[in-house]
């Protein structure tokens, strides 16, 4: 699943939970039914105001619409800003490594 279609199944769900329809959600946002089908099925990505105005509508923080996306990144957050450009080096060899084994691997599996 994409950012795209995280963000619409995020939208989604929050509109389910309070029990509106999509004309109904698109008359508080002031968008078309036809938009907000297409941010639910990941087709349309929503501007930062309909986040803003989805945010304010449901009482929920804008990192709802992105935690998914955040989570799935944050085990590749490593502060190597105390390392030496040798340091930093080697262990940009050993991820470019395991990336290879594991494309390989994966390759021989299918």
């Amino acid at each position: 699943m994409n950012a795209q279609q995280f963000i619409g199944e995020q939208i989604k769900n929050l509109r389910i939970q309070h029990k509106m329809s999509q004309a109904e959600l698109a008359r508080k946002l002031n968008v078309s039914d036809s938009i907000i089908s297409g941010y639910e099925r990941g087709v349309r990505t929503p501007s930062i105001e309909v986040l803003l105005n989805l945010k304010d509508t449901f009482g929920v923080s804008l990192d709802y619409f992105i935690t998914d996306e955040i989570e799935k990144h944050a085990r590749l957050m490593v502060d190597l800003t105390d390392l030496t450009d040798d340091q930093f080096m080697i262990i940009a060899k050993l991820i470019d490594q395991f990336s290879k084994y594991n494309e390989l691997t994966k390759k021989e599996n299918d």
